[in-house]
Formats: C-alpha cells, structure tokens, sequence
C-alpha cells in the first residue's frame, strides 16, 4: 500500500489528554490535534508556565503529578493520553527515574484502573534503545542497551507501559533528536552558526545521528495513536517483547528523519541553511567536555538547578552511532517525510529569523 501523509482517524482522536503540553513537543502536538478536531485536556504541573495554553483556551487540569487519584479523574472518559512529560536535564539523577519512569508508570495504572482505558501513547526517545556500532543502524528488533541514566530511565518508562500491554492498549515512539520552531535546546547551534560563523563540536570523531523535524515527531504520533501497532500482551523482559533478536517488537516504532548527519555535517546543514557558504568547526578534544560537564553539574547542584550541560549527555555525545531507521513507519502508520531534512533546517531558521530570535 502506498504511503500517505492524511491522517483518517481509525482510532477515534475525539478527547485526548497530553501530558509535557507547554513543552517543546507537547506545544505542537496539542496545536495539530486541534486542527484534527480533537478536544485537548493538557496536564501542568502547579509550576509549569501555562499562560499560552490559557491564552489559546486549552483546558488545562493542574495538579501534582504524584497524585493518583487526579490522574484517574483526569483520564477519565478520554480516548488518547499522549504521555511526553519528561526530564531532560535533572537536577540528581533519580530525578530523572522519578519523571521518566515512576510517573510514566502512575500514569499506566490510572489507565488500567479505568473501566474504559484510553490507549497510551509513550514518546520515549532513541536513548531508550542506545547507541549501536559504528556504520551500523538500529533497527526494530535490535537488543537495547541504553549508556545514560536518561536513556535506562526513559527504558524503565517503556518497560511500566509494556507491563501493562494486557490491560491498556498502548504505543512506543522513540524520536531522534527534535528540532524546529521554538526549540531552545538546539537554537544556540543555529546562533553560532548565524552569529559568529562557529560550530563547536565535542571530540575529534562524532556519532552519526538520527535527527527528526517537530512537525513530523509530531505526525508519527498522531499516526501511532490513529492506526499503529499496539504492544503485545505479556511480561516485558528486558531483552523481551519491545526487543531482542527473536523478540516481538510490534508497537514500538522509532522516528528519524532517512538522512542521517554527524553533528559536524549538522553544522554544514545549518550554515547552508543561514546563507555561509564558509564557517568554523571547533572540535574540542574529548577531556575538555568531560571537565566542563562535572564543572557546570556541580555548581547546579551546589544552586539547586537543572544543568544544562551534565556528564550524562557527554556519555551519549561519546557513543559511536545513533542512528535508526524504521520500515514500518511508511507500512503501518502511512506516512513519507514530506521535506528533505536539509528543507526542514531552512524551515526553521526561516521561523527563527521570522521570530527575531536569529
């Protein structure tokens, strides 16, 4: 069957519940869902900024995550629960087994405990899965073996959805890296690149990776809930149901982009995109970011704040590949990346100069 990029809801998308919505992703999310019609419920923290979400009329249940009983309430009569809320850069480490594992797995029980469970759709991350050797790709079916605490704590969140597969239908999506409008974490690339014609680069040899435009993460987990494959019923063992070379691995897809780009060549991608035709790649011999990421990780833990540069994405930066690919992406959820991903990085500077942000 050919590929198509129109989303035919087969799974109804009429109430659905988003948590991580005033995140980077979530924001896009709940934008393409409304467009489909779908009436949006979005979960916040007390201390997350819901100013825009309010703006827009998203109706937004704030409350403490840690509470069961308000998530029981809160899926409730809805058909869809996208779960993106995620720790990203923790302040302690079981921080990051608290957001990514613990409460992914709160939020599978109140689904279970409902008479009607809504389908979960979990967006775990390609960390989740791990790096795999140089010039090799990762594939449905490759044996996990994640190298961060991100990545094994965003493992242990797959793992409480897939322990739940008898009970409540569910979904896995592990996105590449994420770019796009309103992106932050990757705007200082694009800054240096535009501002100062220099792109710093951590070690002399750099992974490839696997990279995916926001409109597209977001497309696939539209697709995912409408028409994707569910998680088999069954215990999840590690190298069980979601992996393994003899494993079951239906209901869990990856996302990236066909073309796969070192963080060297993303630079190149993205001076393209700003109009140099010349700039500087400053690689930085491998200590040097160590030292730097124990140095900004201890000064944010002695003033209490999340770092944004920790030894934790230094032992993913120092893996040797991270790219994936998924057959049955076009198969089963129809859809084809409609833009080249050199497009899609022009797309974003585009909104970025549009915005005054470059």
């Amino acid at each position: 069957m050919a590929a198509s990029n129109s989303t035919s809801c087969e799974h109804p998308l009429k109430r659905v519940a988003v948590t991580g919505a005033t995140g980077f992703v979530g924001g896009h999310l709940i934008e393409r869902l409304r467009e489909l019609g779908a009436q949006v419920v979005c979960t916040c923290r007390p201390s997350s900024n819901r100013r825009f979400l309010e703006e827009q009329g998203y109706d937004c249940r704030v409350f403490d995550p840690t509470d069961a009983d308000r998530w029981k309430s809160v899926l409730e009569g809805v058909d869809v629960v996208f779960h993106l809320a995620a720790s990203t850069a923790a302040k302690r480490t079981r921080e990051y087994y608290s957001a990514n594992t613990a409460l992914t797995r709160r939020i599978g029980r109140a689904a279970a405990s409902l008479p009607n469970p809504p389908l979960v759709v979990y967006c775990s991350s390609v960390a989740a899965a791990g790096p795999v050797p140089p010039g090799q790709i990762r594939l449905p079916g490759t044996p996990v073996a994640p190298v961060s605490h991100y990545g094994r704590s965003k493992r242990g969140g797959e793992l409480a959805v897939a322990e739940l597969a008898g009970s409540v239908p569910a979904t896995i999506v592990r996105p590449g890296i994420v770019f796009g409008p309103r992106n932050r974490e990757l705007y200082p690339v694009f800054s240096s690149i535009a501002r100062v014609r220099t792109h710093v680069v951590p070690g002399v040899r750099c992974p490839q990776l696997s990279f995916i435009h926001v409109a597209d993460l977001v497309e696939i987990l539209v697709r995912a809930a409408v028409r994707g494959a569910r998680l088999p019923a069954g215990p999840a063992q590690e190298n069980g149901d979601l992996d393994g070379g003899l494993a079951n691995n239906e209901g869990v897809y990856f996302a990236g982009a066909p073309e796969a780009l070192d963080y060297r060549d993303f630079g190149y991608a993205v001076a393209r995109a700003v109009g140099w035709r010349k700039h500087l790649t400053l690689h930085v011999p491998h200590p040097v970011p160590w030292v730097i990421a124990a140095a900004v990780e201890t000064w944010c833990r002695l003033n209490d704040r999340p770092a944004p540069f920790q030894i934790d994405k230094i032992r993913e930066a120092s893996a040797p590949c991270w790219v994936c690919h998924d057959p049955r992406v076009p198969e089963e959820l129809q859809f084809e990346f409609p833009f080249p991903l050199q497009e899609r990085i022009e797309q974003t500077v585009a909104w970025y100069r549009r915005e005054g942000w470059l």
